[in-house]
């Protein structure tokens, strides 16, 4: 009876050391997840601009937003009227350069200051993506995942906003998750 306890004492010991011995020799084997791929790289060209075409004050003046989707849609509302001549509206467009399946988050500002030509302040806040303020690059470089975004223009009335064209600069930032 003495010998079978001895046997499974040193069974028990030789199974422990081992797997202590495969760890050290071969820690590789553990791990969990394959490191990304070095250097993580994303690139971005812009494609278009965002662009609100041209629009006007109905005869009261008193405001109202514009807004221009993800897909290029344009809308109007309050005392502000679309017109169908001048600047073409458009969505932002950029070709996103990334490795499959990085996940990339947009980031921007909100309610950020256009200035007027003869004077006044506008705002534009930034609010339609596509595929999503979070993405997910889909394809192979060189090919590129395209993505769009679109947002909205704030006018108060004519008397604060005069007819003129509006500019500023927008930053864009791409997070990688």
């Amino acid at each position: 009876m003495l010998n079978n306890c001895t046997y499974k004492k040193i069974s028990s010991t030789i199974i422990k050391g081992t797997f202590l011995v495969g760890v050290l020799l071969f820690p590789n084997l553990l791990l969990a997840q394959e490191n990304p791929p070095t250097p993580i790289s994303v690139t971005v060209d812009v494609v278009k601009f965002l662009d609100f075409g041209s629009f006007t004050f109905s005869n009261a003046g008193t405001g109202g937003t514009v807004s221009v989707d993800s897909n290029g849609s344009r809308t109007s509302s309050g005392d502000l009227i679309l017109l169908n001549f001048g600047a073409t509206s458009s969505s932002a467009s950029f070709d996103v350069t990334a490795n499959p399946g990085t996940i990339l988050n947009i980031s921007h500002l909100s309610n950020i200051e256009l200035t007027g030509s003869a004077g006044g302040i506008i705002y534009l806040n930034i609010d339609s993506y596509s595929p999503g303020q979070t993405f997910l690059a889909t394809a192979v470089p060189p090919m590129t995942t395209p993505i769009s975004i679109g947002g909205t223009l704030t006018i108060g009335d004519i008397l604060v906003n005069p007819a003129g064209n509006y500019t500023g600069e927008v930053l864009i930032t791409l997070i990688q998750q």
